[in-house]
Formats: structure tokens, C-alpha cells, sequence
């Protein structure tokens, strides 16, 4: 996306940061930002949302895992797992509505956050969990890991520009 502004408006000078979800919504409240790319649906006063992706969400774990050979997988097989989540500080919203999804499908799950320097695909190789990701963020795992899709109905990220 960035690549394609670029080419249609190349007098334009783009700084790119990397920030929370929360992060990124108050410097744009505060107008230190002039676009935020966020995932999720938030609803802030003077800020205008356009939805730009959805992708269906799945779990990356180990191929060893007991799961770990499944072509999908149904939220009934995740009960008594850990997952690995972002501490809610970083984006309530997502984390709110990804309890509350377990939750509704009678899963109370074991929790891992991790820290600011710790990276999610190394973590569920080592053994501290499963993960919720998509298959574009799977990539970036290691090749000892595998993404399986959730069974429908699934959760879907929606990455959205704010303005």
C-alpha cells in the first residue's frame, strides 16, 4: 500500500512508526498523526475509518503439537490451551473481543503475555503457547511451526486507516 502511494504521490514525505493500536489512536487524536493503520473497529469522535483488509484468523503452533497435524481446527479442540496474547494495554479492543469470542464458545483460556521484547512465533516454538494470527503474519515463523485455520464461524482481523 505504502509502495502505491508512493508511486501516485511521490512529492509526499512518509514517516512510518511502530506503535500500538492505542498508541497510534491518541497520537492521531492528538495530531501527531495523520493516518493510523489499526486493527479492529474502533469508534472515535472526528475520526474518519475506511476498512482496507480482512483475513480470517487461525492458530500457529508447533508440528508437534498434538493439533499440530490438523487440516482446521474447531474452537472445541482449544480447551485447556495457552495462548499467547499482546498485554491488553497494546489493544483492548482485540483483546477484549478475542476473550469474549473464547469465552462464548465455553473456553476459559490459559493466558501468556508476552513482553515487549519477546516475538510470538519464537515463543510458540519454545513451547509457552499457541497463537491467534493470520496466515499473512504466519510467515514470519519459524519453519517448525504450522497455521491452521479455524473452522468457520471464525474471527476475522480487519485492518483499518483512520484519518
Amino acid at each position: 500500500m505504502l509502495s502505491s502511494f508512493r508511486f501516485y504521490y511521490p512529492e509526499m514525505r512518509i514517516i512510518t512508526e511502530d506503535a500500538s493500536a492505542q498508541e497510534q489512536l491518541k497520537l492521531l487524536q492528538m495530531g501527531k498523526l495523520e493516518v493510523a493503520f489499526v486493527d479492529g473497529r474502533i469508534n472515535l469522535n472526528g475520526v474518519q475509518t475506511q476498512l482496507i483488509h480482512r483475513e480470517d484468523f487461525g492458530i500457529l503452533m508447533s508440528k508437534t503439537h498434538r493439533l499440530g497435524k490438523k487440516k482446521f481446527i474447531r474452537f472445541a479442540d482449544l480447551h485447556n490451551e495457552t495462548f499467547i496474547f499482546q498485554p491488553r494495554r497494546d489493544n483492548p479492543q482485540f483483546y477484549n473481543s478475542f476473550l469474549a469470542l473464547l469465552r462464548d464458545e465455553g473456553i476459559e483460556p490459559k493466558l501468556f503475555h508476552k513482553k515487549p521484547n519477546q516475538q510470538c512465533p519464537l515463543l510458540v516454538s519454545s513451547g509457552a503457547g499457541i497463537l491467534l494470527t493470520t496466515r499473512t503474519l504466519s510467515k514470519f515463523a519459524t519453519k517448525d511451526l504450522r497455521f491452521i485455520p479455524l473452522l468457520p464461524p471464525r474471527p476475522q482481523l480487519e485492518i483499518s486507516v483512520r484519518r
